[in-house]
């Protein structure tokens, strides 16, 4: 598997040749840097973490000593590839560096990533979906991007029940994760406009959300729902009696 480092909101992996080229095929990750970049990354896992520790493991392991260049990963890729994928162990630095390096689990690296990013949750979930179903991003492809345009532009709507859509309109909501508000309509028709002029289908990714309190916790992927629609201008004369 793959080995990164988690700085900020962002995972630096050690990547070989090979691994770079795949992860350019599946659209994951930008190429930080080369030779130096690999070096200065790898010098960082030597002597991190405690004696025995997974830490000191994955440092000595082929995936760090053999690496070449650093691939950069945002956190919604990060966290697809770590949970989602499996292939990839996730290095947290800690404040003190290496000392208190540790390997972050699922519910710690959401936490981590959260933090970074209190709008990480619901971009994540429409991540999720899409790559899960399409292997595209919040542009959709229905091809690789280097050889096609994309067909969709997304705008993502997350839902909340009646009584919790009213706390978050008295501000009642946990303040570690960002719901934008509803959009207005006018809003969606520029979007729409915006989308037709640059030959793209404007598509809304509705998330059902039980609660603010459900994104806390990567259990929400299993909790939350998605429903697509695809939006069109509606013209008298080109949809009468439609």
């Amino acid at each position: 598997g793959l080995v990164g480092a988690l700085e900020g909101g962002t995972v630096f992996v050690l990547c070989t040749p090979d691994v770079v080229n795949v992860l350019d095929v599946l659209c994951l990750g930008t190429l930080d840097g080369a030779e130096q970049a690999a070096k200065a990354l790898r010098d960082k896992f030597r002597g991190a973490g405690e004696p025995g520790s997974a830490v000191e493991a994955l440092s000595q392991g082929a995936p760090v000593a053999e690496a070449t260049h650093v691939v950069r990963l945002s956190c919604e890729e990060a966290f697809f590839v770590s949970y989602a994928v499996e292939a990839l162990a996730v290095v947290d630095w800690g404040e003190a560096g290496g000392d208190q390096a540790r390997v972050l689990g699922s519910e710690d690296l959401w936490k981590r990533l959260l933090e970074a990013r209190s709008d990480f949750p619901v971009l994540y979930l429409a991540y999720h979906h899409f790559r899960s179903k399409y292997g595209a991003d919040f542009v959709v492809y229905h091809r690789h991007p280097a050889v096609a345009h994309s067909d969709y532009t997304s705008i993502v709507l997350p839902l909340l029940p009646p009584e919790e859509e009213a706390r978050r309109q008295e501000g009642a909501l946990s303040d570690k994760v960002y719901l934008r508000p509803p959009p207005e309509v006018h809003s969606i028709q520029i979007a729409s406009r915006l989308s037709a002029q640059v030959s793209k289908r404007l598509m809304l990714l509705y998330l059902r959300i039980p609660s603010a309190e459900a994104l806390l916790s990567p259990a929400c992927l299993t909790l939350c729902q998605a429903e697509e629609r695809l939006m069109r201008r509606w013209v008298p004369e080109s949809h009468r009696g439609v």
